[in-house]
Formats: structure tokens, C-alpha cells, sequence
């Protein structure tokens, strides 16, 4: 599906660059050979940054929109990942993005942070800049490229109340055209509890040279998000269940 952005998503794509979106340092995932291609994908890594009226998007826009946030000189705020202001954040949906700190198994799934989003409308947070697209995988630099017309899996913790939702958006530099990619399931009803939710997305071909950036949206309501993934070859578990909800 194409749409047209009011603002260019490569702005957005270079804000997430600056913000630390390089390529991921995560280790193999434990039973097997999978690895997270998420950069930080438990929120425990942390930059101080200047988040008031004037300074660089995001930041500055969400302070004049009304979101909650937490501003100062030096807010600490996890690297990778970025509100994406394009989409959502919009002034009166009472938003709030806060970074946590906590025990596990209360304000955290694990370690002492995690992401907190509401919205009485739906927002994104995004992260995966530099994702590419490609027929062999095998071949291709592991960490960077997702298959096309192939399923690959996702996955996050979470807890609230409401619906979040994950997709693939897929961009070209300085263009204004982006593509979008929904998951199956297309969305997760949050509980109170921690709890994982898993899903899988896949990419038809999005044209040469395009970029992938990976979604999760926080619709009506609120949600504490942690340890998430995204792997480029699905076990057969995965696999399996996945036939399964095809053949529904």
C-alpha cells in the first residue's frame, strides 16, 4: 500500500540515525542461530538529550504538541528507538512517552527499563533504520536484511490496556511515497499482566534500494513495552503455527 507523508520519513529515518539506530550489537537469541535484528530491544541503553520546545525533532515537536514527556537539558532516552511525529502524536490525543525505570516483573519485563506509550488515538515508535530488502539471504549481511515474499517473526512484551500494533514501513531517501506492511496478527488487547505477543510480517518487494523501518503503534490506550524482536528465519514452531493461521 502507498501513501504520502505531509513530512518526509527520511527526516524521521535521520533523527533515528542520530539518536543511535546503527546496526545492532545483539547477540545470538538463546536456542538457535536467530538473532534480534533490533537495536536495543530492552531499552536498557540510554543517551542524554535536550528535549524542549526548540530543540530537533522529534523532541521539539512533541513538547509543542502537549505530550507528556519529560523535558530538560539532559533527559535520558533510549537509543534506536524515536516517536515517529509523523504518525500520530497529534495535540489533543493526551499522549505521553515516558522512559522507565523499574524493578522486573513490575514496571519492567526484565532488566530496569522499558517504554511507555498512550494515546487516546494511535502513535508510532519506530526503529530498524537501515533494514534492507532482499531475495537471498543467505548471501545478503545478516543483521541488516529481512526476506522478501518469505514470513519472518516479531515479538514483544507488554502490558496495559488497549490495542498495539506492528508494521514494516518502507522508504526511500528524500521521498515523500512510502510502502506499509501489516502483521498477522494485525493487533495485540493488551492485559494488565506482562505478557509476550508474537506475530509475523512479510515483505512483497518494495522496489530497489528502499529501507525498512519497523513500527510498533499504541492505539486507545496505554502500554509498557520491553524486550522486543524481530528475526529474519522463523523456527519450525513458528512456522508451523504460522501455516495454521493461514489455513483459518
Amino acid at each position: 500500500m502507498r501513501r504520502t507523508l505531509m513530512t518526509r520519513i527520511s527526516a524521521m529515518a535521520m533523527a533515528a540515525a542520530l539518536c543511535g539506530c546503527s546496526t545492532p550489537t545483539t547477540p545470538p537469541m538463546a536456542g538457535g542461530d536467530q538473532m534480534n535484528l533490533l537495536g536495543n530491544p530492552g531499552f536498557e541503553t540510554s543517551r542524554a538529550i535536550a528535549i524542549k520546545a526548540d530543540a530537533p525533532r522529534p523532541w521539539g515537536e512533541l513538547v509543542k504538541r502537549g505530550v507528556e514527556i519529560l523535558t530538560g537539558d539532559e533527559v535520558r532516552m533510549p537509543i534506536s528507538w524515536l516517536p515517529n511525529v509523523d504518525a500520530g502524536w497529534a495535540r489533543g490525543v493526551a499522549a505521553s512517552y515516558r522512559y522507565v525505570t523499574g524493578q522486573p516483573g513490575r514496571e519492567t519485563h526484565s532488566g530496569e527499563h522499558a517504554l511507555f506509550v498512550s494515546s487516546k488515538g494511535a502513535v508510532d515508535v519506530m526503529s530498524g533504520v537501515g533494514f534492507s530488502a532482499v531475495d537471498d539471504l543467505e548471501h545478503a549481511s545478516g543483521r541488516s536484511a529481512l526476506p522478501l515474499n518469505k514470513p519472518f517473526p516479531f515479538s514483544f512484551y507488554a502490558k496495559g490496556h488497549g490495542t498495539v500494533r506492528c508494521r514494516l514501513y518502507t522508504y526511500l531517501v528524500g521521498r515523500e511515497n512510502y510502502g506499509m506492511y501489516k502483521a498477522t496478527p494485525e493487533t495485540f488487547t493488551l492485559t494488565d499482566q506482562w505478557r509476550q505477543y508474537q506475530g509475523v510480517l512479510e515483505l512483497s518487494d518494495p522496489g530497489p534500494m528502499h529501507n525498512v523501518l519497523f513500527v510498533i503503534s499504541v492505539i486507545n490506550g496505554e502500554a509498557a513495552i520491553d524486550d522486543v524482536a524481530l528475526r529474519n528465519t522463523m523456527d519450525t514452531q513458528t512456522q508451523d503455527e504460522f501455516k495454521l493461521r493461514e489455513r483459518r
